[in-house]
């Protein structure tokens, strides 16, 4: 009764109950019950876009969440869709910008969505230049990412001096590879 009156009076979409879907669904999905999860954070998503608006940084926060959920359910399409949506809500100098991108081209990688996911990795570089500088060590970092994408995308066909396969994602300390980067760094 108590808990119908609370509804009535204060709607669906009232804080508190955001409040409460929104540790409802951290908490299903920490226990891997993403099934669970994810109609918690698409409630808690609609109910701050309407309350707050889309670009508020907790209803972004949120977005953030969901198209993780999505992601680890391997729901791309939904996940990629989101993301894109939130690029599309930030202003350019928002500093979660380039973490957007970063997170749109690792789903678009899983789809294997190769030049899609390369331009916004290009993208999220061209982003932090204007926001930090381009020696900053996010700047770096985000080159040795994309560096990284590329080794993925086309991996070298073999390395002489190890036995890791071509797959490994990270480099061995004996590859030419490093060796040459070291030399004409």
């Amino acid at each position: 009764m108590r808990r119908e009156l609370y509804r009535v009076t204060h709607g669906e979409e009232h804080e508190d109950i955001l409040i409460s879907k929104r540790y409802l669904a951290t908490i299903y999905e920490h226990q891997g019950r993403l099934g669970e999860a994810i109609p918690f954070w698409e409630d808690v998503v609609q109910g701050y876009r309407v309350s707050k608006g889309g670009n508020n940084p907790a209803t972004l926060a949120f977005m953030d969440s969901l198209a993780d959920a999505y992601c680890r359910s391997t729901q791309l399409d939904k996940a990629v869709d989101l993301r894109k949506d939130m690029l599309n809500l930030m202003l350019d100098n928002n500093q979660d910008k380039p973490t957007c991108m970063r997170k749109l081209a690792k789903v678009l990688e899983l789809k294997e969505e190769w030049d899609t996911a390369e331009q916004h990795l290009v993208r999220r570089i061209e982003a932090l230049n204007v926001i930090w500088g381009n020696s900053h060590t996010n700047v770096v970092a985000a080159q040795q990412h994309l560096h990284e994408f590329r080794v993925r995308r086309f991996p070298p066909v073999s390395c002489d001096s190890c036995t890791f396969p071509t797959e490994v994602v990270f480099f061995c300390p004996n590859s030419q590879y490093i060796c040459y980067f070291a030399a004409h760094a």
